[in-house]
């Protein structure tokens, strides 16, 4: 949900967004059901936050409106296709990621139990050593990537996108996921940020994108790397250069690099994008639509930081535990309906909580929460990882 533009519409205030005000200590207590801050804020706003909160479990815009949208603008378009070969993309020093089986509809699979789940999972990681091993990059082991090993009757696990981000924009941020279609024609610049008083621009933040259909036209006033379907390496085009990104390919921009995105084509151009910004953004041009798939407010990171988005479906007999993520920082249910199960101070499980398609869960995985379907269908997650690069300071 975009908090704080939400905030400030109510208030009215145009201010900076350095340090987090009273309102925004309220809505994160609330939505995290912490104990509420001491802050004194006007009563209208806190009525406000709460009839929010209360309309739906998932946070604005309504997950299901946008893909409604989306697909009635897709109607048309050849299906997408999901990579295999996610690269970690970067400003210094790309890394290559595990290769991901390609994505099958879940309804298309059949269930996988017991013996067939486990010879699955083996062939998986086999192969993932095998690729690591004979493709991987010298990289030193905190600048690695950061695969999901995970259970039994888990599948599809697809890495769409890693980046590692090194410089950030000032004032408070947001870690995001977002997708955007652009209609033929269609056009959006990003990247530009807050204008900052001086003649300049502080920057929108360090983007990576995944084009997931359709063909992208990019011309940026700075360098960016770009990786094609199927490379290993990414490629570091300069400014002012016009070029194409197909489906399958990624690209980065660093902070501070603003680009302008175009759709030539007779298509509709869908992109997967994750990013660390700021909260004050440019809205969308005509023809493009843009809606966050899931965010949250961060602090501004000290060091650099590896963002991991990982798309898995959870079988029906299959568990979960949000433990076994490293970094687990934000999830998205994409398809069906997820169970959470909480554990007491004795270990005992409590009764379990639905979360219905849509539901997003931001920095909220009690030690021991594990995650399951709520019926006899499986569920499709989106999960996000943020990983310190310096294992010697996790907590940094």
């Amino acid at each position: 949900m975009f908090r704080n533009t939400l905030l400030h519409l109510i208030s009215g205030d145009r201010g900076g967004y350095g340090t987090p005000r009273a309102e925004e200590r309220y809505w994160d207590a609330f939505v995290r059901g912490a104990t509420l801050p001491p802050d004194v804020i006007a009563p209208a706003v806190a009525v406000v936050i709460r009839q929010v909160h209360t309309l739906d479990d998932a946070p604005l815009p309504d997950a299901a409106f946008a893909a409604r949208l989306e697909n009635e603008l897709l109607r048309n378009q050849p299906g997408v296709v999901t990579p295999p070969s996610p690269i970690l993309l970067g400003a210094d020093a790309p890394r290559n990621g595990p290769i991901a089986p390609a994505h099958a509809s879940a309804r298309s699979r059949r269930r996988v139990v017991d013996l067939t789940a486990t010879a699955a999972l083996l062939a998986i990681v086999l192969a993932s050593v095998v690729i690591m091993l004979r493709f991987g990059s010298p990289a030193s082991h905190d600048e690695d990537a950061f695969p999901l090993v995970l259970g039994p009757g888990i599948t599809d696990e697809t890495l769409l996108l890693q980046a590692r981000f090194e410089s950030f924009p000032e004032g408070w941020l947001s870690s995001s996921v977002e997708r955007w279609v652009l209609q033929p024609g269609g056009e959006a610049e990003v990247g530009r940020g807050a204008y900052s008083g001086e003649g300049t621009y502080s920057g929108e933040g360090p983007s990576a994108i995944l084009v997931e259909a359709g063909t992208l036209t990019i011309q940026s006033d700075g360098p960016i790397a770009v990786t094609r379907f199927g490379a290993s390496t990414p490629v570091t085009l300069e400014a002012a250069s016009e070029i194409e990104l197909q489906t399958g390919d990624r690209g980065f921009a660093p902070n501070g690099v603003v680009s302008l995105w175009r759709n030539a084509g007779a298509i509709p151009v869908r992109l997967l994008e994750a990013k660390i910004r700021t909260n004050l953004t440019a809205f969308p041009g005509r023809g493009v639509l843009n809606y966050v798939v899931v965010e949250q407010s961060i602090p501004t990171p000290t060091r650099p930081v590896i963002m991991n988005v990982f798309q898995i479906t959870l079988q029906p007999e299959a568990v979960l535990t949000a433990d076994t993520i490293s970094g687990l920082e934000m999830l998205k249910v994409e398809a069906g309906r997820l169970v959470a199960i909480d554990v007491d101070r004795e270990g005992n499980a409590l009764p379990p909580k639905l979360l219905g398609q849509g539901t997003r869960q931001l920095d909220s995985f009690p030690p021991g929460r594990a995650f399951r379907s709520g019926n006899d269908e499986p569920v499709t997650l989106i999960l996000v990882t943020i990983a310190n690069t310096n294992p010697l300071r996790p907590d940094a």
